[in-house]
């Protein structure tokens, strides 16, 4: 179901891409509405995100948390808490290299 440029939402053909307006699962069934903010190679290199051969994919939550998690389409896929909701109206949207994770 992958390959080796690509992440899926979990149980799905559906390639996550940057923009993509999320629901995110935490724990004791809360919902918090979020969007794909960070791909590697869809994404403008932020040197938070993208160093020493390691990289990451990040969702934005509604508030502003970020939340990052490994990115190695080969052995990891994304968690079965991040749910896809629609693709972005806008083309691309999402962590700039100059923006601060904080």
């Amino acid at each position: 179901m992958c390959d080796s440029h690509r992440i899926y939402y979990a149980g799905t053909k559906t390639e996550i891409k940057l923009g993509d307006k999320i629901i995110f699962k935490k724990f004791f069934f809360k919902k918090i509405n979020g969007v794909v903010y960070y791909i590697p190679s869809q994404s403008p290199i932020h040197p938070e995100m993208e160093y020493e051969n390691v990289k990451y994919w990040a969702i934005k939550l509604d508030g502003g948390r970020v939340i990052s998690w490994i990115y190695s389409p080969n052995e990891v896929q994304p968690s079965k808490r991040v749910l896809f909701i629609k693709r972005a109206d806008l083309d691309k949207e999402g962590l700039q290299p100059e923006d601060n994770l904080i």
